[in-house]
């Protein structure tokens, strides 16, 4: 109708309609099957391309590589190996040696079988040893060598390699080798090799891999001498490449010849360590001598000494494990104002366990109670997992020393001259206000309701051994002379006193639960406790009484005087000025049949019976002298 009447203003409209761009459905379905038709013909375009690439032919490169393609395990070894002989001209004489070294190593070679194999080893490697040396495998072959070769074996390896020796310090695998040839080598090898160092040590120390190379060589392997000669370049060029003052074998020394030099060979010294401190390279003992020099011999209230202290005063707890630098700690602590000091004490919270069972360490925590006026913060920070642990450290003869430090401070009975010698270098420092009686008592509050109560219900394992019992004496003075604590005293006495129980102590899983080895006598330690407080002036005589009852109650006169610790303790008993005891006991082991004859054998049953001799001499009335009377 449209079609044919097409001059009708209607259908002119609809046709328009349908023919104009972007208008109506059957316009926008045309444009979409279009689209579509031009996606697949790209789609098709593309797929033929990328199919024209695929079949284009190979570059010589890629059919080189195609021809390598392993199929199957020998080819694929076999190329593996290829590749490996390109790469490393030295291949076969390592595979060669790495046979030899497997039965070299073996646990069923006989010495005269390795030493043909290190002879056959050392004439493949002979030439070569510094390029098989920085390979991860063939490492292990000359390290072998070093091992089981002679002298004159051992000789030729290092001849060959000392040139390289710093090289092989900074190398990832020829690292291993510098140890093995300082701990193998003879006096005069070493020598060479620590030699070889000097001049290189302030650009080794700051190497994250050679760096454990010197302080192995530093610490474990060179003598006083060899050790200053690798200080010396803290010092200065003139001291390290000059090499001034040779004879010299400490800064003090080099100071008294060369007194004009103190204010540069410092300062050098500073620059040297400041960035080391800044890094936090200071886990080496050499650092920790230089250090220690530094500190010793710069004014104590200067600014470079404030700048040192100021870098170093965070990882101080990464230095305690030495004994220059538990020295340098103690040091800081006693020049450290109470700012520093706080951060010290802080820095130590995590580690608190660990420094008081260190061989070195403990000495910090004994510098710190000298000189913090803090004690709430101290009491915070150090005792408070002091407290909590408490089992662990009075298992450790180290971890004791602190509790005693506290208890009896700088006591000659539990502490050497020397070590108060050191301590003593702390007294008088100018941040310390508060007075040293009225620090320790402070502390000693602290510590002590914890530790009576402790030492009450472990009493047992305590008097097994020397340190334990050295602690539990001074527990006893302690509570004793407070006269607050004397409830606590009473209770820690009685349990002393009951340790005489059979069964109360077992020192080996083969004692017998019911003799006197199992108690406080049958042990040096306990039976040296027990003598200790019987022989103290103010509560000797109280622990006799309940000694004395213990005694009765558990065991027979008989079983204690066969035991050579308890006739000791049973003479000091009889001994003792001790009013209804002595007397009491020397009457009941008169009326106990005891075996004297084996007095000969038992130093203490010897004892025992002069003691009893003299004491029934005294008694007895003597006769009148004069003649008979008729």
């Amino acid at each position: 109708f449209f079609l044919i009447n097409a001059t009708c203003p209607l259908a002119t409209m609809t046709l328009k309609r349908k023919s104009a761009p972007g208008g109506g459905a059957a316009s926008g379905g045309d444009e979409k099957r279009k689209k579509s038709q031009d996606g697949s013909k790209n789609s098709s375009e593309k797929s033929s391309a990328s199919g024209s690439e695929k079949k284009r032919p190979f570059t010589k490169r890629e059919a080189k590589a195609h021809k390598e393609i392993p199929h199957n395990h020998k080819e694929q070894k076999d190329l593996k190996e290829k590749r490996q002989k390109q790469r490393n001209p030295n291949f076969d004489v390592v595979k060669q040696s790495k046979i030899l070294w497997e039965k070299l190593r073996g646990r069923s070679c006989t010495s005269a079988q390795r030493k043909e194999y290190v002879t056959e080893l050392l004439e493949i490697l002979e030439g070569k040893l510094t390029d098989v040396i920085l390979q991860h495998d063939s490492v292990r072959v000359v390290q072998c060598c070093m091992q089981y070769g002679t002298v004159e074996q051992r000789d030729s390896i290092v001849t060959e390699l000392l040139p390289q020796i710093i090289k092989l310090s900074m190398s990832t695998y020829g690292k291993h080798m510098v140890p093995k040839m300082l701990m193998y080598g003879t006096k005069e090898h070493k020598a060479k090799i620590i030699e070889c160092f000097s001049g290189h040590v302030c650009k080794l120390i700051k190497h994250r891999i050679a760096a454990p190379v010197l302080a192995v060589a530093y610490a474990d392997y060179a003598n006083a001498s060899q050790r200053a000669m690798l200080l010396r370049e803290f010092y200065g060029p003139q001291f390290s490449v000059l090499k001034l003052a040779e004879t010299a074998k400490s800064l003090s020394e080099i100071l008294e010849a060369k007194p004009e030099k103190k204010e540069s060979i410092l300062k050098h010294m500073k620059q040297a360590l400041i960035p080391l401190l800044e890094k936090g390279l200071c886990a080496h003992h050499i650092v920790h001598r230089a250090l220690l020099d530094f500190l010793t011999h710069s004014a104590q209230d200067g600014q470079d000494v404030a700048e040192v202290v100021d870098a170093v005063k965070e990882l101080l707890v990464e230095m305690l494990h030495t004994k220059d630098g538990a020295a340098v700690t103690a040091r800081c602590i006693w020049i450290a104002d109470a700012k520093t000091r706080k951060v010290i004490v802080k820095s130590f919270k995590d580690y608190v366990l660990k420094i008081c069972q260190d061989e070195e360490g403990y000495l910090a925590l004994l510098a710190l109670f000298d000189c913090v006026d803090d004690t709430v913060l101290v009491t915070k920070q150090i005792l408070g997992p002091i407290k909590k642990d408490l089992e662990t450290i009075t298992g450790n003869k180290y971890g004791i020393k602190v509790l005693l430090y506290l208890l009896a401070t700088r006591s000659t009975k539990y502490f050497m001259p020397d070590l108060i010698k050191r301590l003593e270098g702390g007294d008088g420092n100018t941040h310390s206000k508060k007075d040293t009686a009225q620090r320790r008592l402070e502390l000693r509050g602290a510590l002590f309701p914890h530790l009576g109560k402790f030492a009450r219900q472990h009493v047992g394992s305590l008097v097994c051994h020397g340190p334990g019992t050295q602690l539990v004496f001074e527990i006893l003075c302690a509570l004793h002379a407070d006269d607050t604590m004397l409830d606590a005293f009473d209770l820690l006495l009685e349990a002393v006193a009951a340790t005489v129980q059979p069964g109360s102590i077992t020192q080996s899983p083969g004692a017998a639960s019911n003799s006197i080895d199992s108690t406080l006598l049958g042990s040096a330690a306990g039976s040296f406790l027990a003598q200790r407080v019987l022989g103290h002036a103010e509560f000797g005589r109280q622990f006799a009484v309940m000694l004395h009852q213990q005694l009765k109650a558990h065991h027979t006169w008989q079983d204690l005087v066969a035991n050579v610790r308890a006739c000791f303790v049973l003479v000091d008993m009889c001994k003792g000025a001790f009013e209804g005891v002595s007397d009491s006991l020397k009457t009941e082991l008169r009326k106990a049949k005891l075996p004297l004859e084996e007095s000969d054998s038992n130093p203490g049953m010897k004892r025992l019976t002069q003691v009893l001799a003299v004491s029934s001499a005294k008694k007895t009335p003597k006769k009148a002298k004069g003649k008979p009377s008729k």
